[in-house]
């Protein structure tokens, strides 16, 4: 009974070790920081695990493409030193961004813009969702159309943009008939017209 226990264990740890990229893969401490820094600049990188995969290749592409270097999808010198800039301003941005919605909300005024809010209203709008202007402002109709979001697609409903809405947005079908500059005006989403009686 041992013996077979031990064949079955073993036959287990090939599988893991031939199907698993996270076992079979090659770690890079490079690539797990580039894929935090780029989470955290509002890229899809996919997990942070140390591996060079699309999603990471894409990401890293796309960050290229926006910081005016060379879309290799390699994670070079040039291209660490653009993340680590970016990242440090992100964070100087945050801490001002972070005061300016804390002074907005005691004021009642609009907040600071954000890159992610940007991008959310823009997808948001592309799925029929009206966040009011895209202009990376989070402001009471883009909370509400998150919130509505969030609502559709079982998550929390916090009207923030957490990692896990952002990512649902990105993935989440585009309705038939619904373009970015079809959708539907106002601030709720189109309802479906009643015949004339």
């Amino acid at each position: 009974m041992k013996k077979w226990h031990i064949v079955v264990t073993g036959l287990f740890i090939m599988v893991c070790l031939t199907v698993s990229p996270a076992f079979a893969g090659k770690y890079n401490q490079q690539t797990h920081q580039a894929q935090s820094q780029l989470k955290a600049l509002g890229y899809q990188p996919g997990p942070a695990d140390g591996m060079m995969g699309q999603k990471t290749r894409n990401a890293v592409k796309q960050f290229q493409g926006d910081h005016g270097l060379p879309k290799t999808g390699t994670i070079d010198d040039r291209t660490m030193q653009k993340m680590q800039t970016a990242s440090q301003k992100k964070g100087m941005s945050s801490t001002m961004e972070q005061q300016g919605h804390q002074a907005a909300s005691a004021t009642g005024g609009a907040a600071k813009s954000s890159p992610n809010a940007y991008k959310a209203q823009k997808r948001l709008k592309a799925l029929g969702y009206q966040p009011g202007p895209a202009d990376g402002k989070m402001g009471q109709k883009t909370k509400k159309a998150v919130k509505r979001f969030q609502r559709d697609h079982g998550l929390p409903e916090t009207g923030n943009l957490d990692d896990r809405t952002m990512q649902k947005m990105q993935t989440a079908p585009q309705k038939k008939g619904q373009t970015g500059a079809n959708s539907p005006q106002g601030d709720e989403r189109q309802q479906p017209r009643r015949p004339k009686g």
